[in-house]
């Protein structure tokens, strides 16, 4: 029972699931009532695990509490690990049974594993230690949103001499400690956007845990991409910039989650990208494919920031149309069509599927990372 919640993180509302094998019985009934009549609290029970998982397939980045009665604590997050390559929360794990020392003595094992799956809401023995806890979270101000800014960036570089940058970026990406840098970066990024409340509610879940699994942490970090503030201006200048220490940390991440396979495109789909070029990069394109030698790659473009493109050319093309679009005399309007070339080895992926992951999932986005290469 339970529907799936809003996609939109900036929502007050928290998700409370209750997993109880006897969530009918007179006294449960008299509790969920209770949380039923609480604002801003929207509650679903379940009598069984995997009930339970599939809503929580659904839900998207939300605040998630989830009750769990102690006798079925073992069986949920052992399910929950197994299918963690579909879920996108980090919940918060509440568990209510009658007698907390002789739960933790039985089953102290099975916290110490798993903690990192879930934010830890403890051992509850009341109704009313639940209920108080519950209100806590519904208590937590909300911050001011950053002004928005968008500056989709076009490629810098159509010139074969670059095309060494991706090997050389990969090899610094494997170089890197997951446990070095993901905690730290975390916080440097939490604390960077402090006035921008969605990026706050999206990292919250994650700040101060480590070895989270990266097939989870790769699709929170993903999402920050899709959110409006200035995190995009900010990476993409890091990266023309070439200051490693602040972005590669974040690349690292989205590789490793198109390596795990939670954020790879599942088809060879046709994408689109509406966008603005220099006239000036239109005749060096027009230059290199007229001194291009048949059945040789034809010129190879490249770009140091991060590019998104879409699967849905109506998307593509509502962009370039956009009356508030305008390009000055030295630009043009144009339209990219990418498709997969067969002979290229594709063994290191360099775009992510966006689609479940972001913000706004009807623009059906692929992220491409800094320097991957295109032939034109």
């Amino acid at each position: 029972m339970g529907t799936s919640a809003p996609n939109d993180i900036t929502s007050n509302i928290i998700n409370v699931i209750w997993l109880d094998p006897n969530i009918n019985n007179e006294e449960n009934t008299c509790y969920l009532k209770e949380l039923r009549n609480i604002k801003d609290i929207k509650l679903s029970c379940f009598k069984n695990v995997m009930d339970a998982l599939t809503l929580i397939k659904k839900l998207k980045f939300s605040e998630t509490n989830i009750i769990i009665s102690g006798a079925l604590y073992i069986e949920f997050i052992e399910k929950f690990e197994e299918s963690l390559i579909d879920i996108f929360i980090i919940p918060r794990i509440i568990i209510f049974t009658t007698n907390k020392e002789s739960f933790l003595e039985n089953n102290k094992y099975y916290i110490d594993k798993y903690y990192l799956f879930y934010n830890y809401g403890g051992i509850q023995t009341s109704f009313d230690e639940i209920k108080n806890f519950l209100l806590k979270s519904l208590s937590k101000p909300i911050n001011k949103k950053d002004k928005i800014e968008e500056n989709e960036l076009t490629f810098e570089y159509i010139d074969c001499k670059e095309k060494s940058a991706l090997p050389l970026l990969y090899q610094s990406l494997i170089e890197i400690e997951s446990t070095d840098y993901i905690e730290n970066y975390t916080e440097y990024l939490y604390n960077k956007y402090s006035t921008n409340e969605e990026i706050n509610k999206l990292l919250s879940p994650i700040k101060n845990k480590s070895n989270i699994p990266i097939e989870l942490l790769s699709k929170y970090f993903a999402r920050l991409y899709s959110i409006k503030s200035k995190f995009n201006n900010d990476i993409n200048r890091e990266l023309r910039g070439n200051e490693k220490d602040k972005y590669l940390p974040y690349i690292k991440l989205l590789y490793e989650g198109v390596k795990s396979k939670s954020l790879s495109l599942a088809s060879d789909n046709i994408l689109y990208r509406g966008s603005k070029i220099s006239n000036d990069e239109i005749l060096k394109i027009k230059e290199y494919l007229k001194n291009k030698i048949s059945n040789l790659p034809g010129a190879i473009a490249f770009s140091k920031s991060i590019l998104s493109f879409t699967k849905d050319k109506n998307i593509a093309e509502q962009y370039l149309n956009n009356k508030d679009n305008k390009n000055n005399d030295n630009e043009s309007k144009v339209l990219y069509i990418i498709e997969k070339d067969d002979k290229i080895d594709y063994s290191l992926s360099t775009h992510c599927d966006m689609e479940n992951i972001s913000k706004y999932p009807k623009e059906k986005r692929v992220l491409f990372f800094p320097f991957s290469s295109f032939e034109i």
